[in-house]
């Protein structure tokens, strides 16, 4: 046990009153009640009653530390929060533009791919066509079966067009 005299300075006694304040949330006996009791001042929840607690069991001279922890604390942590709140934002905005311009190019790379197939294509068909335009009678007997056909769709369509009109009368 150490002697009362190195514990607390001249003039002051220690004496238990009771449960610390708040549910005994409002403390300064060990460095981590203190932690807690100067974060809750510099979030500036429920501070106006610590400042009360502080002011009435230590003096008016810790009000100079409450304005200076207030005002330089409290707004430093605020524009600190909201500083890494903007760069996140601004981090996101960055990874969307790269992911679109990402899209964009292999949006570029498969219409090219998709042209280069279409043009492989028409070259295939237009070599098909001339191989089948050198056999004149295959591509005459295919051209006549065909107007015969589309001749013979159409009188069929006639046909039953004018069936249903009959029905229905």
């Amino acid at each position: 046990h150490w002697p009362a005299s190195e514990l607390f300075p001249e003039g002051y006694m220690c004496v238990k009153a009771g449960r610390n304040p708040n549910y005994g949330y409002t403390s300064f006996d060990t460095f981590s009640w203190a932690f807690l009791s100067l974060f809750r001042l510099m979030t500036q929840d429920f501070w106006e009653n610590l400042y009360q607690l502080t002011l009435r069991a230590a003096g008016k001279t810790y009000m100079i530390f409450f304005v200076l922890v207030i005002f330089l604390g409290s707004f430093y942590l605020i524009n600190l929060i909201l500083a890494v709140v903007a760069m996140a934002y601004e981090e996101q905005n960055q990874a969307t533009l790269e992911e679109a311009e990402q899209k964009e190019a292999e949006f570029q790379q498969m219409l090219e791919q998709l042209k280069k197939q279409q043009e492989a294509a028409q070259q295939a068909a237009a070599t098909t066509a001339s191989e089948h335009s050198r056999e004149p009678s295959a591509a005459g007997r295919l051209s006549d079966s065909s107007s015969e056909a589309s001749k013979l769709s159409s009188k069929s369509a006639k046909e039953r067009r004018n069936r249903r009109k009959k029905k229905k009368k």
